[in-house]
């Protein structure tokens, strides 16, 4: 192209010929690769893939809004949690092939496929998160033997029914849709899961729907508009749409073929490998027709290296080919999907890309397919209008692609960009690492110049066998009498949101029909406690309507979609590292994936299968206690603590005060303020609650017995003076109230009061500390007990004058309530860790002062102390003054800490720069944090990650700097 040529290889192709016919182009991908860009990578995973040639749309690796599923060896299937560094084993397929795993839309219900030659088995589970591991549960267990499953196809909405790809005893692949409510199941005896029981050897249930034809189908898929046309590409060359609503004349069996409304024959009889309904309503060649059934859409053949782009099916014609892509000098096979976005009200027509990745050498290509409106803001597909290649490092066998939101458009790029406004990230399962590839609009965006004859690389030519594969459809569109196209969802269920699912209430529908109330248990977050005990009758039940609600299934259960978001993260324990004996280095060859499989066989996973959920183990990664810290000094008497017994000396009361436990070489004593402090408390809270006892007592007792008395010796009853004095025996209970008013004032005060004291003292206190205390603390000592002695004497006079009116008294003795008790005041415990981080940093005791922030119950006091201390002093030394364990788990939590919405410029800015530093000095091999820092770097990664993700262009670079650090160790 000389000047005009376009950087990083867009390529403008043509839509149609000049005079406006379909057209067929030749593109030479070789001719662009040396200026071909580059997709942001984010690895996930590190592993040694293999492709399986003879299922080249399988897939291989899903992804939901919480985990990444994907392939290993042996039958084992690894998730991971996309936000943490979770991970968990599925063991269902052992010794088998994986050939097909996907999400249904994006919950938390999976399905599986895998055989080993001999046999096949399909698998629906359950993963969800049960903090602090990943946790599963077989839903569904489809094991064959007679034939072969490859693949299965959720339906739109329904998680009830689902296509399963398998070979037939008559020799070509059908496909088989599975309706779970209608199947017959029995409970695995071990697991406890449903198990299928087949109709018979070659037919899962009776009268299942089932496609197929004079060869195999390759691939299906559900109309974009509707559930009841199914779209089905096969090997000898048919395109092939069904009605499910029609099925064909009784062909005995136990199958029912739906009706074939329409068969498109290849001339070149190319064997067909992919197809996918595009969003557009129809063709700009065929606007005027209003009586679409389907949506164009796109089938690939030749092991997915030519494209054909077709207009939709209508009632009054067959679809015509628009376009045809071919792949000059192709490989082997390449893996084909589709991305497209909403578009913005009064913008431009949504964009489309038709994405292919070649399964052999390192290539990616993004075809985008071009749209225009209609008069009704419907979008007509125009055809593909120029390629965007890209280089990859390794090729791709497998994907799961997700549509995005762009990131930092303006109002006025949406319009200028075409509808282009989204990003499309393509979770790849590649030859050698697990990673998201990343497409943004930018790297997508259309040439600055349109298609020229001179284009290199792309040759033109009129399409051939337009005209003959209209007219050579076996069949003609055929339709019943009363058939409407708006009908077409009358007959199907809406779909219910997740929340709105019951969930099982108990075992006892699942013993009935096991498998008929498993819609409900994949809303239901809530796992079995226990497994279902066996069925007195496996098969009751079995013929239920499927209209009827099935059994068991009780109130809804309000499902969270925000769990990732509101995870805490599990941050390491400095102290349980520094405590615990370092492990000896383990051999640089248990650390490639080969080594990671065979600990997968761990007794932790294997518990998985069972739903008897109990204790949850413990996971690899140290869980930091979040329950408060118990006192660490405590009176060795039990009866002291419990204020059954009475202080009767120093030695007692010192314990109990906690004074001697004081460090006498970092907190200087005053006995003179101590001493006025507990001679406060006595006046302001012992004597006036003595004070009030004695004159309540006095007021309540003695006027109405006075009263009484003087009644009953103007009627002429005398009275026992003895019997009246021992009726009115006051001193018990006005000893158990003082002992109570002790007990529960007094020694609670003036251990508040000594806190506070000490409190102040630790904090004016500066180094050096001075010299030991002098023997005054214990004469202060001595003279408390000597105030209390005196107590004791005012209580025992107080009792004799008590004694004295008594013979007075005549009324019967009343237990006094306790005085209540006052609030006591709690010290800000944030407030005294912070103190207690300064005075180690002002000591240059960096290593316990990091210790005791990082024991802390939040990150934010791992940001204060880092804001507090001198980084240069604590890193720069060689040794640096922080040991390898307190340096990974400071990594930790100022990693989670920059995900705090509360962060300031300053936080922020102090986190990274620490961040950048400990990336420097930690090693991740020591043999002290070797089973630990893999997890946290990862866990670091995610964090980054996100906090790239919220846009702020002053962190994008410290981020982008700090993320290359990380995955240097990584790759390390």
């Amino acid at each position: 192209m000389g000047g005009e040529e376009e950087p990083f290889g867009t390529t403008a192709i043509p839509t149609a010929l000049p005079g406006g016919g379909p057209v067929e182009v030749s593109f030479d991908p070789s001719g662009v690769d040396s200026v071909a860009q580059q997709p942001q990578c984010q690895q996930i995973a590190v592993y040694e893939g293999k492709a399986n040639e003879d299922c080249i749309n399988g897939s291989l690796l899903d992804v939901n809004q919480h985990f990444v599923v994907y392939a290993v060896k042996n039958g084992l299937i690894r998730v991971l949690h996309r936000n943490s560094a979770m991970k968990a084993l599925l063991r269902g397929h052992q010794n088998q092939t994986v050939t097909d795993i996907r999400f249904f839309q994006d919950g938390d219900v999976l399905g599986t496929v895998g055989n080993d030659g001999s046999s096949s088995t399909l698998i629906v589970w359950r993963v969800f998160e049960q903090s602090p591991e990943i946790r599963s549960e077989k839903l569904l267990e489809i094991p064959v033997l007679a034939f072969t499953m490859s693949r299965l196809l959720w339906h739109p909405f329904n998680p009830n029914q689902f296509w399963m790809f398998h070979t037939t005893e008559s020799g070509p692949d059908a496909a088989t849709l599975v309706e779970t409510t209608k199947i017959q199941t029995t409970l695995h005896p071990e697991d406890s899961h449903a198990v299928c029981q087949l109709h018979s050897a070659s037919c899962v249930m009776d009268g299942a729907v089932q496609l197929v034809d004079q060869t195999s189908v390759a691939d299906l898929a559900w109309s974009g508009r509707d559930a009841r046309h199914v779209l089905t590409v096969h090997e000898g060359g048919p395109i092939i749409l069904w009605d499910l609503k029609q099925p064909m004349e009784d062909i005995g069996g136990d199958f029912t073929i739906p009706k074939q409304i329409a068969v498109l024959e290849q001339d070149s009889g190319a064997a067909q490998s992919r197809c996918c309904f595009l969003p557009h309503e129809n063709s700009v060649s065929k606007q005027d027709q209003t009586d679409a059934i389907t949506t164009c859409f796109v089938t690939a053949s030749q092991k997915n290296s030519v494209i054909t782009l077709w207009s939709s099916f209508t009632l009054s014609s067959l679809p015509t080919k628009l376009q045809v892509i071919r792949l000059q000098n192709p490989s082997p096979s390449y893996v084909i999907d589709l991305c497209f976005g909403p578009a913005p009200q009064d913008a431009s027509p949504p964009s489309c890309f038709l994405l292919l990745a070649d399964r052999h050498q390192s290539r990616l290509l993004a075809f985008h397919i071009q749209a225009r409106w209609n008069a009704n803001q419907k979008a007509l597909c125009v055809g593909s209008d120029y390629i965007v290649p890209f280089q990859l490092r390794h090729p791709v066998y497998s994907w799961s692609v997700v549509c995005s939101p762009t990131q930092d458009i303006s109002e006025e790029e949406i319009q200028e960009q075409a509808g282009l406004i989204f990003d499309m990230k393509l979770f790849s399962y590649q030859a050698k690492v697990i990673q998201c590839l990343t497409l943004t609009s930018y790297m997508c965006l259309p040439p600055e110049h349109g298609f020229k004859d001179a284009t290199p690389f792309v040759s033109v030519q009129p399409l051939n066998g337009t005209k003959s594969s209209t007219e050579a459809g076996s069949m003609q569109p055929e339709y019943a009498e009363e058939y409407d196209v708006e009908d077409d969802f009358d007959d199907e269920p809406e779909a219910p949101e997740a929340s709105s699912l019951p969930a099982p209430d108990s075992a006892a529908g699942l013993a009935q029909n096991p498998f008929a109330n498993w819609l409900g248990a994949i809303a239901s977050h809530v796992t079995p406690t226990a497994p279902p005990p066996p069925p007195a009758n496996p098969t009751a039940g079995l013929d239920q309507p499927p209209g009827m609600v099935p059994p068991g299934l009780g109130a809804p259960s309000a499902v969270s979609s925000d769990t990732a978001s509101t995870r805490s993260s599990q941050l390491l324990n400095p102290l349980e590292l520094l405590n615990k004996e370092a492990p000896k280095p383990q051999p640089r060859q248990q650390e490639k994936p080969k080594g990671k499989s065979k600990r997968s066989k761990s007794p932790k996973n294997k518990n998985q299968k069972q739903k008897d959920v109990g204790p949850p183990p413990q996971i690899s990664i140290l869980k930091r206690d979040k329950s408060p810290p118990l006192p660490t000094e405590l009176p060795s008497d039990p009866a002291i603590i419990s204020g059954t017994k009475p202080i009767t000396t120093s030695a007692e009361l010192e314990a109990t005060l906690g004074i001697s436990k004081v460090p006498p070489a970092s907190v200087p004593m005053d006995s003179s303020e101590i001493t006025k402090a507990v001679e406060k408390a006595l006046h302001a809270q012992l004597e006036p609650a003595i004070q009030k006892v004695v004159q309540d007592s006095m007021a309540s007792l003695g006027r109405p017995l006075q009263a009484s008395m003087d009644n009953l010796g103007k009627k002429g009853v005398s009275v026992n003076k003895k019997d009246l004095k021992d009726a009115l025996d006051v001193e018990t209970p006005l000893k158990a109230a003082m002992a109570d008013t002790i007990r529960n004032v007094f020694i609670p005060a003036v251990e508040s009061i000594s806190a506070q004291v000490l409190e102040q003292v630790i904090k004016n206190s500066t180094p050096p500390p001075p010299p030991p205390p002098s023997t005054e603390n214990s004469k202060a000592l001595e003279m408390l007990t000597k105030q209390l002695a005196a107590l004791n004497a005012k209580i025992d006079t107080m009792s004799y004058e008590m004694q004295r009116l008594q013979a007075g008294s005549g009324a019967p003795s009343v237990p006094l309530p306790p005085p209540p008790m006052p609030p006591l005041p709690q010290p800000n415990k944030s407030e005294v860790i912070r103190n207690e981080i300064q005075s180690l940093l002002r000591q240059r005791e960096y290593e316990a002062a990091f210790t005791k922030a990082l024991s802390a119950t939040t990150a934010e006091m791992a940001v204060f102390c880092c804001s507090r201390a001198d980084m240069g002093v604590v890193m720069g030394g060689n040794p640096p003054a922080l040991s390898q364990p307190i340096l990974l788990c400071l990594m930790q939590q100022l990693g989670s800490a920059l995900m705090n919405p509360k962060n300031s410029e300053m936080d922020l800015k102090t986190e990274l720069n620490w961040l950048q530093e400990i990336a420097l000095t930690l090693n991740p091999s020591d043999p002290s944090i070797q089973r630990h820092s893999p997890a946290v770097l990862q866990q670091l990664v995610g964090n980054i990650n996100q906090k790239s993700a919220q846009g702020d262009p002053h962190l994008r670079r410290p981020l982008q700097m700090l993320l290359q650090v990380i995955r240097g160790m990584q790759m390390g």
